[in-house]
């Protein structure tokens, strides 16, 4: 199924691997220069999945650390969009290998689901619990998925609900504030999910 959603993408011309495809937002530019990224709430980078190519291209380790990202939550299952982008490296099954953040003292988390489904109640509650502790003492995090917008998105506008008591149309609206391309296929389906996660 990964491989068909790589079809939609773009497979190696996927326009989400492609920062350049988003630098013209005023309102929204690239957090970081190499990633089709935003801050939300100023210490939550949404991302796109980082590559090894990435990575080495754009010193994107020294970048991590000089904006005190101290922590990465990747939410992609193993194997994940295999053809889209960089593909994924053999040894990790992901686009890069995790080791490469952690010998640099960067910690890294893979809470992975399929994507377009939604996470279990106790699944999601973990996540959010675990972004939580990683932003505390002024750390901040960087969170993807594949795109770095419905998973991901849906995760952060969890943080809001869980820390800030938000109610799920407020939390999906402060995430889209920040992240302009951030949408589950829409909003309905969005609150959908989140519901299925509240009313667990």
């Amino acid at each position: 199924m990964s491989s068909i959603y790589c079809m939609f993408c773009g497979g190696s011309g996927c326009k989400y691997e492609n920062y350049q495809n988003w630098v013209n937002d005023i309102k929204h530019p690239n957090a970081i220069t190499g990633l089709f990224s935003n801050w939300i709430g100023g210490n939550i980078l949404a991302t796109q999945r980082p590559s090894t190519r990435l990575i080495k291209k754009y010193d994107l380790i020294n970048e991590f650390k000089k904006n005190n990202i101290l922590s990465i939550i990747n939410l992609e299952e193993f194997g994940e969009h295999p053809n889209c982008g960089d593909g994924i490296e053999s040894s990790s099954g992901f686009a890069y290998k995790p080791e490469d953040f952690m010998n640099e003292e960067i910690f890294y988390y893979n809470f992975g689901w399929e994507d377009l489904k939604t996470p279990t109640f106790q699944n999601m509650l973990n996540i959010v619990q675990v972004l939580t502790f990683s932003l505390e003492n002024n750390k901040k995090t960087a969170v993807h998925c594949h795109a770095g917008l419905g998973r991901t998105g849906l995760v952060i506008a969890c943080y809001f609900i869980y820390n800030l008591s938000y109610g799920a149309e407020e939390a999906i609206q402060t995430v889209r504030n920040y992240h302009f391309q951030f949408k589950q296929r829409n909003n309905k389906h969005l609150y959908i999910n989140l519901k299925n996660i509240l009313n667990h």
